[in-house]
Formats: C-alpha cells, structure tokens, sequence
C-alpha cells in the first residue's frame, strides 16, 4: 500500500523536477524496496528516489513526500501517504496560487484607490508636443468627465517615460534633465506655488506663495536636487540666483506640482515639473504641461485635496492600451480625448 500511494504522487512529479529536488538527500524507501520483497510499487519509488540522489538542484517539493535522508541502519516501512493528506496539500497549493493571484491584482487595481479627481492628458504620439486635456471624478466606482476637454501643449519634444504613481516600470525612452520632454504616467498632484497671496476664489487646495525665499533646485550635483528650498534671502548661497522661483514671469504665477521623480529625487531624471500658464497659444514648454489661464484656474478651483488628485500624461496608444490596467477612465467616458 506504501509503494501505491507513494507512486501516486511520483507520478505528478516529473523527473526533471525529481532532480531538483534531490541534492543531498538519499531515500529510505530504498530500504523499503527491500522489505517489500520486490513491491513494483515501492520499487517505481526506490527509481524515482536514485534520480532525485541524481540530481544537481536545491529545491526541495513535493518529492519530499517520499524522499528523506538515508538512514544508516534498515528500518521499517515509511507510514503510507495517505489520499486526504495528497489531497490537502493540492488544496493548499491551490489557494496559496489563487491568494497570490488575487493580491497582484488587487495591488494593480488599486493603485487609484481612494483618488477621486484625475486631470488626465493625451497626445497623438510620443514626439507631439500638442494634445487634450480632461477633468474626472467619482463618486463610486466610475470615472465620470467634469466640463470639457482643453488644449494643452508638453515639452517641445514631445514626451518620455517619467517617474510617479506609474511610467517608471515602462521600458522605453526615459525623461531626463534638459530633454525637452514631458514626463508620460500618472502623478500625485502637489502643491500649488503661486506669486499671490491667495489662490483664485472658489479654490480650496494647499498653497505656498513664493517670495524672495524660495527656490526649486534643478542642478543635478546639488544635496537638494528637485526639492522645494526656502533660503535666507539676505544671505543666499552661490547657487540661489540660477535656482530662485519668483522671477516675475507671468507663466510662473501659478505652478501646480505634478510629483514626477519625487519620492525620493533621482539626479538627472528630471524636475520642476508643474501644469503653467502657456506662453502663447501653439509655444510648447521645456517639459511642463501649460494651457491658457481659463483652464487654468478652473482647474485650481477644481481641485481637493481630500480626493486625492492625480494628473495622467500618455500617448493616446498607451492610454487605449493601459486605461483598464491603470483603472482609469475607460474609452467610452474618454473618447474626446482619443481621438
């Protein structure tokens, strides 16, 4: 009975996973065979076990079942396997895949979870440097769009993977520092640094009124590089004025983080990224996203905290191919945008 249960479960083994499991070990049912007086059972058994002593691998699996360490003296038949004993070791298998499965779906699905405003902008291609722009939200569990798509202009090159919530998993052409290139995934939405004292009315987001004080660091070498820094402007360091903020730029006067290499700053794969005022209605930028101040602000006005925004850049390809995975809005709510 040993031998027939025992070569049940070879059975589902291969001989190659046999091997595997095998380095180091030697098999008691070799004692087995002998007692068996020539069981065909227990002998398939005894067989599978010299490959598994056979082998070169470390792994140990399901061969454990009827391969242990050789004794050194004879010694009685191994207890049988028992059907119910196979039977809930499948069983376990079965449900740890599944759990698996479940939790990598799960973590994909809920990348977004909890984000209950989106601003999300399409291109024709990866080398435009013009495309739309749309606002959603939910309530539930549906992208719902808010008002009508706009036009906004990226980088003068067009785009390029960044880093974020997701883009810097992608293989493809990477954003760095001076590309000219927008950086394409999705994006926490940060702060809104402004030139005034508050923000449009209607507006209830953080803020930072830029001053004298503040600076963005875009020097790859720096300790501070892509971080918001706050200086004594009586007293500046060497570097301040290539890195000061409030340079009297009407396009500056409200920056809108987008939170690409952020968290933690990479040197070199790009910063200071924000959604701007454009300068002139078809005049790319150096790698922010800009659009005309109307826009502009009702998106401001729009945007909450609590819910979470997220800004999305992608080709309008790489949208149809990876809104479901993303889990956002799908074609049918972004059609305006896709076309």
């Amino acid at each position: 009975m040993a031998g027939q249960y025992a070569t049940k479960v070879v059975s589902m083994i291969t001989k190659t996973e046999i091997r595997r499991a095998g380095r180091d070990m030697g098999c008691a049912v070799d004692s087995t065979v002998r007692a068996s007086g020539g069981d065909p059972g227990a002998q398939k058994v005894g067989e599978a076990c010299n490959l598994a002593r056979a082998g070169a691998a470390t792994r140990i699996g399901i061969a454990a079942l009827v391969c242990g360490n050789r004794p050194s003296h004879p010694i009685t038949p191994p207890s049988p396997i028992l059907p119910r004993e196979v039977a809930n070791l499948a069983n376990f298998a079965a449900r740890l895949a599944i759990s698996l499965l479940l939790t990598f779906a799960i973590a994909s699905a809920g990348e977004l979870d909890g984000v209950r405003q989106l601003v999300v902008a399409t291109a024709p291609s990866w080398d435009a440097f013009e495309g739309s722009a749309q606002r959603f939200e939910r309530a539930g569990g549906e992208w719902k769009a808010v008002g009508k798509p706009w036009t906004v202009l990226y980088g003068k090159r067009g785009l390029a993977w960044g880093s974020g919530v997701h883009g810097q998993e992608e293989k493809g052409l990477r954003k760095v520092e001076n590309d000219g290139r927008s950086p394409a995934g999705i994006f926490r939405i940060g702060t809104i640094y402004t030139y005034d004292r508050a923000l449009p009315d209607g507006s209830d987001y953080p803020f930072h009124t830029v001053t004298a004080a503040d600076a963005w660091i875009d020097d790859v070498n720096h300790a501070q590089y892509n971080r918001h820094v706050i200086v004594d402007p009586k007293n500046p360091p060497p570097w301040y004025a290539k890195q000061r903020m409030r340079l009297g730029d009407f396009a500056y006067r409200w920056l809108v983080e987008l939170r690409h290499n952020s968290d933690p700053p990479v040197p070199g794969n790009g910063s200071a990224i924000f959604l701007h005022l454009r300068r002139a209605p078809h005049k790319p930028s150096v790698g922010c996203t800009v659009m005309a101040e109307p826009e502009l602000t009702a998106l401001i006005r729009w945007l909450r905290a609590d819910a979470k925004p997220h800004f999305v850049l992608l080709p309008r390809e790489e949208y149809a191919a990876k809104w479901k995975a993303w889990n956002l809005p799908p074609p049918t709510n972004a059609n305006a945008l896709l076309r």
